[in-house]
């Protein structure tokens, strides 16, 4: 049906803008208000969960009065009145999915809340992002479902068609659906969590930044993003720096020469370890420093050093300062290294 611009009470349509636009700018004042006194409050208090809740439902709340002030417009205004029917079902619609928006920001919140308590307090951060997920999903649903009802669509034949519909959306979506099931196990499992070193198989090795519901982002040593398909790192072998705990005992090299005894050797060895040790915090002391002999070499002999130091970063500092210390303990004559001399016979 054409509604013809002649018939349009366009001076009760400006007062309907008008009372929108006046509505949102109030709306704005006040929830400016709320959040000075919220962020006041924040900081007299030791929860900060007032104070994000108040930043991720402000969008929720400036729609809902938007929507309200449109409703109230066709209400009161007598012009407007007879659009009422017409448009009193779109609002009721929007209304609700604005409702749930505002809910499923408020899980948002509470689960950025919850993830940062987590350090202070032991929370499983996997466990809380995917149980906001579910619930958001299960929110949107019922708030669809009831927008059906409003409209007066049946549900039932909807749900019955899912049975054939729905094999035909699985097919369609296997590796989206295969992604994020797998998304799933590797939040809700504990072998894997966000702040992780990991190495794959593969060779990709970093540290996991994000748990998706259909990738992982592993940000690497060279500060390259790698995006992982959830199912690929599922099926993957992958070896956790973190687990059971970020400790790593790593193993270094040395070769010295026969000429220096072994247990002076050892004992320079042990020395270097020692004083790096003391430099440093990144040596964890419930594990005593092995130093032994390895293998002979046809000009000096391998020695091998044991140390366990705190995280997988502290590996690769360990082994520069220890590298360093002992090229100085060749320089100063403390530790030796002979070369294999070949001669050319003619």
């Amino acid at each position: 049906m054409m509604i013809e611009l002649s018939n349009i009470p366009w001076t009760e349509v400006a007062y309907t803008i008008l009372t929108v636009i006046i509505a949102l700018i109030a709306s704005k004042l006040v929830y400016a208000a709320i959040k000075k006194t919220m962020e006041k409050l924040a900081s007299e208090t030791k929860t900060r969960l007032d104070d994000i809740l108040v930043r991720e439902l402000e969008l929720p709340v400036h729609l809902t009065i938007v929507l309200i002030a449109i409703w109230l417009s066709l209400t009161i205004y007598p012009g407007m009145q007879k659009y009422l029917v017409s448009f009193d079902l779109i609002i009721q619609a929007s209304l609700i999915l604005v409702i749930a928006y505002g809910i499923a920001k408020a899980v948002t919140g509470f689960a950025k809340w919850s993830t940062k308590v987590k350090r202070i307090r032991g929370y499983q951060y996997n466990y809380i992002i995917v149980a906001k997920k579910l619930i958001n999903a299960v929110v949107y649903i019922i708030a669809i479902v009831i927008i059906l009802a409003q409209f007066g669509i049946e549900i039932t034949p909807i749900i019955a068609s899912l049975g054939v519909g729905g094999l035909a959306v699985a097919l369609a979506f296997q590796d989206t659906l295969e992604n994020y099931f797998a998304g799933i196990y590797v939040s809700t499992d504990k072998s894997l969590e966000v702040g992780d070193y990991i190495e794959m198989e593969g060779g990709i090795a970093g540290t996991i930044e994000e748990i998706g519901w259909r990738t992982t982002r592993v940000r690497t040593w060279t500060n390259n993003l790698v995006i992982i398909p959830n199912k690929k790192l599922a099926d993957a072998v992958i070896t956790n720096y973190f687990k059971p705990d970020s400790g790593i005992v790593i193993t270094l090299t040395a070769s010295v020469s026969y000429k220096i005894k072994s247990d002076k050797a050892i004992k320079e060895l042990r020395s270097i370890v020692e004083k790096i040790k003391k430099k440093t915090d990144m040596v964890i002391n419930d594990f005593e420093p092995v130093i032994k002999i390895d293998s002979f070499g046809d000009s000096n002999i391998n020695y091998v050093v044991l140390v366990k130091v705190k995280d997988r970063g502290s590996t690769f500092k360990f082994k520069e300062l220890f590298n360093k210390a002992l090229a100085e303990a060749y320089e100063k004559g403390k530790l030796a290294v002979d070369y294999n001399v070949v001669k050319l016979i003619k």
